[in-house]
């Protein structure tokens, strides 16, 4: 199976989760909260790819018009097969995100960056 998912931070855990799956060959994260950054412009290239493929399975956060070529509804006419999850809001504090130190220096999470996202099974 060929999985494209859209969401906020919550992308990676999602793709990460989705990737251990023993059929799921292949899977895209796109970070929308990250659009127009040089990143988001590189995920894009190969989440557009995979999506345009007959067989994947998209899901998505609920997306408004403001998300462009994103927004729930365009996505609908454009996949075959699109599932809406519901976001998950959380105001508080992350310690695991948290960083203790001066720009430069400081310490790290065990977890790290949220900026890594596995785009295909190996990678």
């Amino acid at each position: 199976m060929k999985v494209c998912v859209v969401a906020n931070c919550q992308v990676t855990p999602i793709v990460k989760g989705l990737s251990a799956l023993a059929n799921v060959q292949k899977i895209a994260g796109l970070p929308i909260h990250l659009r127009g950054s040089p990143f988001f412009q590189k995920l894009q290239k190969r989440f557009r790819t995979l999506a345009e493929s007959h067989d994947v399975t998209v899901l998505s956060f609920l997306l408004g018009d403001r998300f462009g070529e994103y927004a729930t509804i365009r996505l609908k006419k454009a996949v075959p097969r699109l599932f809406t999850v519901t976001n998950i809001y959380f105001a508080g504090l992350h310690p695991d995100i948290t960083y203790v130190g001066g720009q430069g220096g400081r310490l790290q999470s065990p977890l790290g960056d949220y900026l890594r996202i596995p785009t295909q099974r190996g990678h």
